[in-house]
C-alpha cells in the first residue's frame, strides 16, 4: 500500500490532476513540457488539488493514453516514468514522473503551433522570449559567458587581469591566453566572460573573480590577495547595506541558494518608519521567507531556544505566539514529547 504524503514529498515539483482529462490532453501536456525544460516533476493522477485521493477507474488505459499523448505532442521526447499505486482504501492513483531534460527545449505541438512551457509557482505558462533563449542555450550546451559580444580585446583595457595573471603565471598575457581561458575568440572578439574582465565594465566587475580563478592559476597555487582585490559582490552587497541610514542585524540581506537557482532578499529599512500598505506586503514575505528558513532548519529536532536564536528573536513569548504556534497549530512542526508539551527536554521538528 501506498504512503501517499511520503510520495508527494520526493517529487521535485507536483500537479494534481482528479483524472485523464482525454479530450483537452493540452491541459496536462503543457506541464510534461514545463517538467522537462526544467527542474523535473510529477503529474499525479488521481489526487484532487486539496490532496483528497479519489482514484482512477482504469488505470491501464490511463497509462496508454498518457504515453501514446505524450509521444505524439512532446518534442523532442522527454524521459518519464509511470507509477502506480494503491492506497490503503483500494484507490489507484497513478504518477507520471517527468525528469529534467538535458535537450531543452521540450515543445507542446499541436495544431502546427510549437509552444515551450515553463514553470511559474504552480502553474505552466508558455516560455516568454528570454526564457526561450536560455532554453535554447541549455539544450546546446551553451551559457551566457560564452557567448560574444560585440567588443574587441584589442579595444578594451584589462590593466588588473594582466597584472594579477603576471603574478601568478610570472608571465605576460597575450591573445592566446584569452582563447584557451575562453575569454576571447579567435578573431579577438570578447565573450560575456571576457568581458567581466575589462576594466572599461565596472558594472560587471561586482561578479566573484573566483569562478575563474582556477583557469587562469596555471601554476596550480592560489593567491587570496589578489582575488579579495577583484572583490566579491556578495561581500560588497553585505558592506553596502550596512552603510544604508537605520541599519541594523535585523536588516542584512539573506542569500538563498538551492541547485537551481539563487536569489537575494533586501530588507525594507524604513519599514519601522513609515508603516505603508507596500512595506507591509514586504514584511509579510519577509516573515514567509524566515519561516520556511525555520522549517528547514528543523529537518531534524531542535528545542525552543535553538530556533529562536536561528531566526534571531529574542522575546519568548512573540516567538510562542508569532511563530511557534501558528506553526504547530498548521501541522508544519510537531513535538518530539507531544504527551509533555513544557518537558525541558522538548524539542520541535518539521513534519
Amino acid at each position: 500500500m501506498a504512503n501517499v504524503e511520503k510520495i508527494f514529498a520526493e517529487l521535485t515539483d507536483c500537479d494534481f490532476k482528479e483524472m485523464l482529462e482525454i479530450k483537452k490532453p493540452k491541459s496536462w501536456l503543457k506541464t510534461v513540457s514545463a517538467f522537462a525544460n526544467e527542474r523535473g516533476g510529477g503529474l499525479i493522477f488521481g489526487v484532487a488539488d486539496d490532496k483528497t485521493v479519489v482514484g482512477l477507474s482504469d488505470i491501464k488505459s490511463d497509462i496508454d493514453t498518457i504515453s501514446k499523448q505524450i509521444k505524439e505532442k512532446i518534442t523532442p521526447l522527454p524521459t518519464v516514468d509511470f507509477r502506480a499505486y494503491q492506497t490503503d482504501d483500494g484507490k489507484d492513483i497513478l504518477i507520471v514522473e517527468v525528469m529534467a531534460g538535458n535537450e531543452t527545449p521540450y515543445f507542446y505541438s499541436a495544431d502546427g503551433n510549437l509552444i515551450a512551457y515553463i514553470r511559474i509557482g504552480s502553474d505552466s505558462v508558455s516560455a516568454p522570449h528570454n526564457r526561450l533563449r536560455e532554453l535554447v542555450m541549455k539544450g546546446k550546451n551553451l551559457s551566457f559567458d560564452a557567448l560574444t559580444t560585440e567588443y574587441k580585446a584589442d579595444d578594451l583595457t584589462f590593466t588588473m587581469l594582466s597584472a594579477t595573471f603576471k603574478k601568478v603565471t610570472k608571465q605576460i598575457l597575450t591573445i592566446n591566453d584569452y582563447i584557451s581561458f575562453g575569454l576571447c575568440k579567435p578573431d579577438g572578439t570578447l565573450t560575456h566572460a571576457g568581458l567581466l574582465f575589462s576594466d572599461e565594465c565596472p558594472r560587471l566587475q561586482s561578479r566573484v573573480f573566483c569562478t575563474y580563478w582556477n583557469g587562469l592559476d596555471k601554476s596550480g597555487g592560489s593567491d587570496d590577495a589578489i582575488v579579495e582585490r577583484r572583490g566579491s559582490g556578495l561581500k560588497k552587497i553585505q558592506t553596502e547595506t550596512e552603510k544604508l541610514y537605520g541599519y541594523t542585524a535585523n536588516y542584512a540581506p539573506i542569500f538563498h541558494s538551492t541547485p537551481t537557482e539563487f536569489y537575494v532578499i533586501f530588507k525594507n529599512m524604513n519599514y519601522d518608519l513609515h508603516g505603508s500598505t507596500t512595506q507591509v506586503a514586504t514584511q509579510d514575505t519577509m516573515q514567509d521567507e524566515r519561516t520556511e528558513r525555520l522549517l528547514d532548519f528543523c529537518s531534524e529536532p531542535r528545542t525552543r531556544d535553538e530556533m529562536q536564536q536561528f531566526i534571531e528573536i529574542a522575546n519568548r513569548e512573540h516567538f510562542r505566539k508569532a511563530i511557534l504556534k501558528p506553526l504547530l497549530d498548521s501541522g508544519k512542526l510537531e513535538m518530539t514529547i507531544p504527551d509533555k508539551p513544557n518537558s525541558r527536554n522538548q524539542k520541535y521538528v518539521k513534519t
